[in-house]
């Protein structure tokens, strides 16, 4: 059976529901009419908590920051490391890195030898020649170096001499401007003159210009196109006349160049529309003589003397003309020649073309100098000597003799300590013989000896694909706890050198065969070095390496002592805190989603 009761009971519910909503809609609509100030309000806060929350999602912007170091002088050092034994046996031979015939042998078996004793020599003349040959390369190098220094030098000075010329001819060209206006208003006033008295004057008892076009019989369309042409050109050149004379009278020679160029187009305008008059007036009263010429009619003598003095209006007046345009022309061409010399200064002193020569000068000295310095270690190859105290045990080669890098030309036995170590093909490439090396020792704790690269084998043995190279370090010093097929490991120092510039090896970044570092768009202040900080802007400047280790990088040019570089970026995600939303939503009234949450309406 059906429960009607339950079901009446649940209808009735339904019905306080929908009158409930109802009455509320009702409320909250007569609410925001009768409050409609805390209604738009209200929108608004809504809207910026819509915009707060949006945010604080799409704010997870990335965030770089930077860390500043400073370009020092300072040592880099280069080194290899190997691992091996300690030496049981201590007979070696000693194998050239050079092929070629044995000139002399200077050791026989049995002699005791000292560490660097010349033991073979071998012929150098083609090694000794590349040595002269990369001495004079280099002595071309830093000549040219020199010439590009004292080159841009001189062209510095000489830009500048250049600009102080071209300036000083632009200020006479100023001069020359005022005294050239001057000289046309020593005619000015007399073409303006003679034009008023020829055209407006009274010398017939009326006005010259309707005298003169009364003395044809009949209307002509043409006397009376001239005449109109009279008129508006008087006009036209009476007006400028006027305006430019009132503006030299207010201006002097030493007005700015603004003010003066200025004047100068304004008193060239005001001289062409004198000479348009002046060859308006001479166009009219020419056709009134010849019409009246032509009816043999009488011709005033006036006539003749009106068109005599405009000629020679007309020569004033296209004289200054002509003098007016030329120093027109010359301000110009004055004008662009400092422009071009105050160019040519500028890329000079910012070293635009000159900077790039001189890099490249310096850049062929930096290669000349490393050209000779394999030259001499490879002309020292060709002199076999002891890599350490011992005795000959075996000599095997003889004068004339021919040897290649892989025999090995005497043998000797040392009391000396050795260890071999093993080497890669990359590693094996910078090691030579007399490198410094450091041992140390797996079963001796703290123990380090100081030693130098004995012998460096020139062929490798292959193992799985691997190609290695055996090494041998002699020990500089002695030490009884050390023994015989003991591990050990050697880092040997490939190259160092002192006093250069370096920067931070996380500094330096490559695009495909340039070198560059970042450095800041603008210095930044001196405790601010070394610590994580934000930049406005940074740049990138292109340098040239040279000698890396494991921290430090050389640079060989492109930065200087003390300038600054990024050594590091740090780039971060941040994220806005919903706080600020949180707060905005309370001042609507509660907490946001509760029962008692939101606006509460008066019923």
């Amino acid at each position: 059976m059906p429960d009607w009761g339950s079901e009446v009971s649940l209808t009735s519910d339904r019905m306080k529901l929908i009158t409930w909503a109802k009455q509320s809609t009702h409320r909250l609509r007569a609410y925001v009419l009768k409050h409609k100030i805390v209604s738009s309000v209200t929108a608004v806060i809504l809207l910026f908590v819509v915009i707060s929350a949006y945010h604080s999602i799409a704010s997870g912007r990335q965030i770089v920051t930077y860390t500043v170091g400073i370009v020092e002088k300072g040592t880099v050092m280069s080194t290899v490391s190997g691992s091996g034994q300690v030496s049981a046996s201590q007979q070696v031979d000693i194998k050239p890195k050079a092929s070629g015939d044995v000139t002399a042998v200077k050791v026989k078996q049995g002699q005791s030898v000292k560490t660097g004793a010349l033991l073979v020599q071998l012929d150098a003349s083609d090694a000794a020649q590349a040595v002269r040959d990369a001495n004079l390369s280099l002595r071309s190098a830093q000549i040219s170096l020199e010439k590009v220094k004292s080159s841009g030098v001189t062209s510095l000075n000489q830009a500048q001499e250049d600009l102080t010329a071209a300036q000083d001819t632009l200020k006479k060209a100023y001069d020359d401007v005022f005294t050239a206006i001057s000289n046309a208003f020593l005619s000015f006033p007399n073409i303006m003159a003679g034009l008023t008295e020829i055209t407006y004057g009274t010398d017939y008892g009326r006005e010259n210009l309707g005298y003169y076009y009364s003395l044809l019989n009949n209307y002509d369309a043409t006397a009376q196109v001239y005449s109109g042409s009279v008129s508006t050109s008087y006009q036209a050149a009476k007006t400028a006349y006027e305006k430019n004379f009132l503006d030299y009278k207010s201006s002097n020679r030493y007005a700015s160049n603004a003010e003066i160029d200025q004047l100068l187009t304004e008193t060239y305008n005001a001289a062409k529309s004198l000479s348009d008059a002046v060859k308006n007036l001479d166009n009219f009263l020419s056709y009134i003589n010849d019409k009246v010429a032509g009816q043999n009619a009488f011709i005033p003598s006036k006539l003749s003397t009106h068109r005599s003095d405009l000629a020679t209006y007309t020569g004033q007046a296209n004289s200054q003309l002509s003098a007016l345009l030329n120093i027109k022309n010359t301000i110009s061409n004055d004008k662009s020649l400092v422009e071009n010399k105050t160019t040519t200064l500028d890329d000079l002193q910012n070293g635009s073309g000159a900077a790039l020569d001189l890099e490249s000068a310096q850049l062929t000295v930096v290669q000349r100098q490393s050209s000779l310095y394999n030259a001499q270690r490879n002309l020292a190859d060709y002199s076999i000597r002891a890599p350490f105290d011992g005795v000959i045990a075996a000599v095997n080669v003889k004068k004339g003799d021919t040897v290649s890098s892989g025999t090995a030309v005497v043998t000797i036995i040392t009391t000396q300590s050795l260890v071999d170590i093993s080497l890669n093909e990359i590693d094996i490439v910078n090691v030579h013989q007399d490198n410094k090396a450091t041992i140390t020792f797996d079963a001796i704790e703290n123990l380090s000896i100081s030693g130098s690269v004995a012998v460096v084998d020139m062929i490798g043995t292959t193992s799985q694909g691997v190609v290695a190279y055996n090494v041998t370090v002699a020990f500089d010093t002695q030490d009884e706890r050390i023994k015989p097929g003991m591990s050990a490991s050697a880092t040997i120092i490939t190259s160092i050198k002192q006093d250069v510039l370096i920067v931070p090896s996380t500094a330096v970044k490559t695009q495909g065969t340039v070198s560059y570092v970042e450095v800041p768009g603008n210095p930044v202040a001196e405790d601010q070095i070394g610590k994580t900080i934000a930049l406005g802007s940074t740049q990138r400047k292109v340098v040239t390496i040279g000698v890396p280790d494991d921290t430090s990088t050389e640079i060989v040019s492109g930065l200087n002592e003390g300038d600054q570089v990024i050594v590091k970026t740090t780039t971060s995600s941040s994220t806005k805190s919903s706080k600020s939303t949180q707060q905005t939503s309370s001042l609507l009234g509660g907490n946001s989603g509760g029962p008692s949450g939101g606006m509460i309406f008066p019923r």
